[in-house]
C-alpha cells in the first residue's frame, strides 16, 4: 500500500502520465480540486440540474421564463396596489349621496386589486393563462380608473396609464411565454420521469402567498393609516397637551369657584399637570400653565384680594403662557374670558388649537398679534368670529365660527347654485336682490374654489353627508334625544364621546357619517382660511385705531375700507362680506351706508344710498362685475375722503 504524500503523487502522476487520454487528465484535475475542497471544508460542486434530469442545456434554457415576463407582471402588481388605493378614494367622495354604491365600489376595487396581485406571480414564470387573465384583469382597472381621471384626479391617469402599459407588455410577452410552454411541454414528454408540472404548481403557490402576504400588510397599513391622525389640528388634538385642553380643562372650569367642587378641581388639575404635558411643553411652558390654572382659581374664587389685581395677575400669566407656546412651537393657544363681580363672577379658561399665529403692523401703530384658532374645550361659551378679550395681547380668530359661516352660506352656494342672499332670511327669487345673489354665488364659487383646496365635487360630498346627519339628528329627535350639535363639518370630541355611550343604529349612523367627514377636514379648513385671512384684514386695522372715547363707526370704516383697498386673493369675497355686515346690522346704519355711499361713489355706479333697498343691489351687483383692480383702488380712494388720510401699510409676519 502507497503512504499518502509523496508516493501517492508520484503513483497519481505516473498513472495519468502512462498513456491517458486529455478527458482521463481532466477527470484527475476534477478529482483533485473536489478533494482540496472538501479539505478546506468548502461545499462540494454540484452537477447541473439539467446534467441530473439527463437533458441538454439547450432543452433547460428553453423553459426558463423570458425577461420579458418578468417585466410584464410589474404593470398588474402596480395595479394591485394602486386599485384599492383608488376605491378608498372614490368612497369618500361618494358616500354622502350613494353609501351603497361606495360600498360596492370598495370592495370591487380590492377584489380586483387583489386579483392583479395573485397573478402577478405567475406571469413573470410565463405561465400563458396568467398573461391572458393579467390583460383582462389590465383592462377591467383601466375601466376603474376613469372614476378619478372623471373627477379630475391625476391617480386616474396614472392607473389608466399603468394599465395601457400593462396590456401592450404583455401582448408583447405572450409569444414567448408561447414557446417556453411549447417547450415545457415537449420537455415533459421526453422526460416523464420528471414532474415539472408538480415543481412549478408549488413556485406558483409560493407566489400567490406572497402576494396575498403583500396584500394583507397593504390592507393592515391602510387600516393603521385611517386611524393614524393627519391633519395638524388632529395631531394636536391627539397629543398630551391637546388632550388635557380638552375634558380636564372643561372640568376644571367648571369646578373652580364654586362650592363643594374642590376635590373635583384638584382632580382635573392634576391631569392637566401630567408628566406627558411637562414633556410636551417643557418646564417654563409647564410652570407657566400652573400659574395660569390657579391664578383662575383665585380670580374666580370668593377673596379678600383686590378683585382688580386678581384680573391683571390672571391675564399676565395668560400671556405668559401664549408667548411660550409660540416661542417653543407648540400648536396650542390658552384664551380667557370673565364676566360679573364678586360672587356672581364667572372666570372661563379656554383651549384652543393653534393654526397660524402672527403679528401684524398697521402702518406706525405698535404691532399687534393674532392667532388663528380651533376650539379643543367643551364649554358653554361660543367665541365671535374675531375678539380680543380682556387683557389679553393675542387677538383671536375664530375658525369655528368661520366654519359654520362657510358650511351655512358659502358651500350650500357652491353645491346648488342657489343665489346667495344678502339677509338671511330673504328668499326672493327675482327682482335685483336675486339677480344679485346670482352673480355672486357663480364669483364665489370660483374664487373659493381657486384659493382653496375645496372643489366642488367636495362641497357636494360634504353637502349630503351634513344633509343625511341632519335627517338622522331629526330622527333622534323624534325618539326624545336631543343634540347639542351646531353648523359644523364634525362633531365636537366632548359629543363624539357622549353618542358613544348609547348603542343605536341611527348614532352608529350618526358617527360612521362623521368619520366620513372627515377626509374632508383639510378642504374645507383651507377655505375657511380665506375666510380668517378676511376677517384678520378687517378687525386688525379696527384693533390699531382704537382708542378710549374714539369714534366707533370711524374704526369700523378704516377697518373694512382697508380690507378692501388691500384684498388681493379672494376680493368679491371681501366685498360680499363687507356688504352682509353692513346690510345686517353688524356695523351700524350709519358706518354700513357711508362706506358703500363713498366705495359706489369712487366707482360710479351710484350717488348717494337710501337704505339697502334695490338700488343698493343694483350697484353692488355693478361693482362685482368690475375688475378687482378697480375696487381696491376705489376703496384706497374712500378711505382717504372719508378719513382725511392715505391707507396705512400693513405688514404681516408670521410666527410659530
Amino acid at each position: 500500500m502507497v503512504p499518502l504524500g509523496a508516493g501517492g503523487a508520484v503513483g497519481l502522476s505516473a498513472t495519468c502520465g502512462g498513456g491517458a487520454t486529455g478527458a482521463d487528465r481532466a477527470h484527475a484535475g476534477v478529482i483533485a480540486r473536489e478533494r482540496r475542497r472538501s479539505w478546506a471544508g468548502a461545499p462540494r460542486m454540484r452537477t447541473p440540474s439539467h446534467a441530473r434530469r439527463g437533458t441538454s442545456y439547450k432543452e433547460a434554457v428553453s423553459t426558463v421564463p423570458p425577461p420579458l415576463a418578468r417585466v410584464a407582471a410589474l404593470g398588474p402588481a402596480l395595479l394591485g396596489v394602486l386599485l384599492p388605493y383608488s376605491g378608498v378614494f372614490l368612497t369618500g367622495v361618494i358616500a354622502g349621496n350613494h353609501p351603497i354604491l361606495a360600498t360596492v365600489y370598495l370592495a370591487w376595487t380590492f377584489v380586483l386589486g387583489a386579483a392583479h396581485l395573485l397573478v402577478a406571480p405567475s406571469i413573470a414564470k410565463a405561465r400563458v393563462w396568467a398573461v391572458f387573465a393579467g390583460g383582462m384583469l389590465s383592462l377591467l382597472a383601466m375601466l376603474s380608473s376613469v372614476g378619478l381621471l372623471a373627477r379630475g384626479e391625476l391617480a386616474g391617469a396614472f392607473g389608466l396609464v399603468i394599465g395601457l402599459a400593462s396590456v401592450v407588455v404583455l401582448a408583447m410577452a405572450l409569444p414567448a411565454c408561447l414557446r417556453v410552454a411549447r417547450a415545457r411541454r415537449e420537455l415533459a414528454a421526453q422526460h416523464p420521469e420528471e414532474v415539472f408540472a408538480r415543481r412549478g404548481r408549488r413556485s406558483d403557490l409560493l407566489g400567490i402567498l406572497a402576494a396575498l402576504a403583500v396584500l394583507a400588510a397593504f390592507g393592515g397599513l391602510l387600516a393603521w393609516r385611517s386611524r393614524t391622525p393627519t391633519t395638524a389640528a388632529q395631531k394636536f388634538a391627539a397629543s398630551p397637551f391637546g388632550r388635557a385642553l380638552d375634558e380636564p380643562l372643561t372640568r376644571y372650569v367648571s369646578a373652580i369657584g364654586r362650592e363643594g367642587r374642590a376635590a373635583q378641581a384638584a382632580e382635573a388639575r392634576h391631569e392637566l399637570l401630567s408628566k406627558d404635558v411637562e414633556k410636551e411643553l417643557g418646564r417654563e411652558g409647564f410652570q407657566r400653565l400652573g400659574e395660569v390654572l390657579d391664578r383662575a382659581r383665585v380670580y374666580a374664587a370668593e377673596s379678600g384680594d383686590d378683585p382688580a389685581v386678581a384680573q391683571t395677575s390672571f391675564w399676565s400669566a395668560l400671556n405668559g403662557l401664549d408667548a411660550r407656546l409660540e416661542s417653543r412651537g407648540v400648536p396650542g393657544f390658552v384664551g380667557g374670558y370673565s364676566t360679573g363681580a364678586g360672587d356672581s363672577r364667572a372666570v372661563w379658561v379656554l383651549g384652543y388649537f393653534a393654526r397660524a399665529r402672527a403679528s401684524v403692523r398697521v402702518g406706525d401703530a405698535p404691532p399687534m398679534r393674532v392667532v388663528w384658532a380651533r376650539r379643543l374645550d367643551s364649554l358653554n361659551l361660543t367665541d365671535s368670529a374675531a375678539a380680543l378679550d380682556g387683557m389679553s395681547e393675542w387677538a383671536i380668530i375664530s375658525l369655528d365660527a368661520l366654519e359654520e359661516e362657510l358650511l351655512g352660506s358659502e358651500l350650500p352656494a357652491m353645491v346648488r347654485d342657489a343665489p346667495m342672499h344678502l339677509l338671511k332670511d330673504d328668499a326672493a327669487e327675482q327682482g335685483p336682490a336675486a339677480e344679485l345673489g346670482r352673480k355672486a354665488t357663480s364669483l364665489l364659487r370660483d374664487e373659493i374654489v381657486r384659493g382653496s383646496r375645496l372643489s366642488r365635487e367636495d362641497a357636494v360630498a360634504i353637502d349630503g353627508l351634513l344633509a343625511q346627519r341632519a335627517a338622522n339628528e331629526q330622527v333622534l329627535v323624534e325618539k326624545g334625544l336631543t343634540l347639542r350639535s351646531r353648523q359644523r363639518l364634525r362633531f365636537t370630541a366632548s359629543a363624539a364621546r357622549s353618542l358613544r355611550r348609547y348603542d343605536d343604529f341611527i348614532i352608529a349612523q350618526l358617527l360612521k357619517g362623521d368619520e366620513a367627514l372627515g377626509d374632508y377636514e383639510d378642504a374645507v379648513a383651507s377655505a375657511v382660511d380665506l375666510l380668517a385671512a378676511d376677517e384678520e384684514a378687517t378687525f386688525m386695522p379696527r384693533v390699531a385705531s382704537a382708542k378710549p372715547g374714539g369714534d366707533r363707526t370711524r374704526q369700523i370704516m378704516g377697518g373694512q375700507l382697508l380690507a378692501l383697498a388691500q384684498s388681493s386673493k379672494t376680493p368679491r369675497l371681501t366685498l360680499w362680506r363687507a356688504a352682509q355686515q353692513a346690510v345686517r346690522g353688524a356695523y351700524g346704519r350709519r358706518a354700513g351706508l357711508t362706506l358703500f355711499e363713498a366705495l359706489f361713489r369712487e366707482l360710479g355706479v351710484a350717488d348717494g344710498l337710501d337704505g339697502f333697498g334695490d338700488p343698493f343691489a343694483t350697484a353692488l351687483l355693478r361693482v362685482l362685475e368690475k375688475d378687482p383692480g378697480d375696487v381696491r383702488a376705489a376703496a384706497g380712494r374712500a378711505y382717504a375722503s372719508l378719513l382725511g388720510q392715505e391707507p396705512p401699510v400693513v405688514v404681516r409676519t408670521t410666527l410659530r
